[in-house]
C-alpha cells in the first residue's frame, strides 16, 4: 500500500493495496482519529464466521424494475462469494485476506455473475474519495487511486469494481474502513450518468465521477465518490492483468463455491456451470 497522510500518526497497513491519501483537517483530533484499517479487527467479529453484508447504497425510489432486480442478484452474488470465501480458512489469514485484493475479488465476483448469467457483467478499475464532513467542514479525506501517490514496485494504485447493469458492487469497499468512518465492508451503488460532476482531487486537479453516495452517522456527513482514473494513473496501472491476482487458477475453487452458494440458495434459477 502507498499511505500518504498530513497527520504524525501512520498505522500498520496490509499488504497488496495502494493509493489510499489521507488527510486529517483538525489538529485537536489527532489523538482520537487512527488511519488503521479495522476490517479485521477483533471487535467485529471473527472473519470466519461473521456476516458480510453487501449494503445497498442507493436511492430505490429511482431504480427502475431492472435495476432492482441487478441489485437483488449482485447483492446475492457478493455475499455469496465472500460465504465462499470463508469456507476457506487460509484465504482468512490477514496476509491473504481478499479484502485487500481488489483485483482478485471483483474478478472473482464477476465469472460468479457470468456462471448465473449474467454474462454482461464486467470488471473496472476506479478511484475513491472518502471525506467526513461537520457543519460543512472538511475533517478527514481519504482517496485511493490517488494520482499524487508515489509508485511502489508490486504495488497497484487504483481500485476495482464489477458492474452488472447499471449498478456498481464493490465487494472488497472494507478498505475504507477507519475508525473514524462507518464504511460498510461491501456495498452497491447505482452508476452516475454521463453528465455527473467532477470530483476535487486537492492539488491533482479533478476527475469524473462514476457514483457517488452519501450517509450520516454519529453526528458527521460522509460523502463517497468512486471516480475515473486520471490518465497518469491509468497508465501505471494497466498491467493489472497480469498481476498474479488476476490469473484464473487463483479464483476459479471460490467461484465453484460460492455458485452451489447460490444454487442451494435459488434451485429455480437456471444456472450456466462455473468455468
Amino acid at each position: 500500500m502507498t499511505y500518504l497522510t498530513t497527520s504524525s500518526t501512520i498505522g500498520s497497513l496490509p499488504r497488496n493495496t495502494v493509493g489510499f491519501k489521507v488527510t486529517e483537517r483538525t489538529e485537536s483530533e489527532q489523538p482520537a482519529v487512527l488511519d488503521t484499517q479495522i476490517f479485521l479487527a477483533p471487535e467485529r467479529g471473527n472473519p470466519l464466521t461473521r456476516h458480510i453484508e453487501c449494503a445497498p447504497c442507493v436511492d430505490y425510489e429511482t431504480l427502475s424494475p431492472s435495476q432492482h432486480e441487478d441489485l437483488q442478484l449482485g447483492k446475492n452474488v457478493v455475499e455469496a462469494y465472500w460465504k465462499a470465501v470463508q469456507s476457506y480458512p487460509l484465504l482468512c489469514a490477514p496476509h491473504q485476506w481478499p479484502m485487500v485484493r481488489c483485483i482478485l475479488s471483483a474478478l472473482t465476483v464477476r465469472d460468479i455473475f457470468h456462471a448465473v448469467g449474467r454474462t454482461d457483467a464486467f470488471v473496472t478499475p476506479v478511484g475513491v474519495k472518502m471525506v467526513r464532513m461537520h457543519a460543512g467542514h472538511e475533517l478527514n479525506v481519504m482517496v485511493l487511486g490517488d494520482p499524487g501517490a508515489p509508485v511502489k514496485h508490486n504495488m497497484w494504485n487504483a481500485h476495482m469494481v464489477v458492474q452488472a447493469g447499471n449498478i456498481i458492487f464493490d465487494p472488497t469497499h472494507g478498505q475504507m474502513q477507519r475508525p473514524w468512518n462507518a464504511a460498510p465492508d461491501t456495498l452497491a451503488v447505482a452508476r452516475a450518468s454521463e453528465r455527473a460532476s467532477k470530483v476535487s482531487l486537492q492539488e491533482m486537479g479533478k476527475a469524473n465521477v462514476v457514483a457517488d453516495y452519501r450517509y450520516s452517522r454519529y453526528g458527521y456527513d460522509f460523502i463517497v465518490t468512486y471516480f475515473k482514473l486520471t490518465r497518469s494513473v491509468v497508465e501505471r496501472t494497466r498491467d493489472w492483468r497480469d498481476r498474479p491476482d488476476a490469473r484464473p487458477q487463483r479464483r476459479q475453487p471460490v467461484v465453484h463455491t460460492a455458485v452451489e452458494i447460490l444454487r442451494g440458495a435459488s434451485p429455480e434459477i437456471g444456472w450456466i456451470a462455473a468455468a
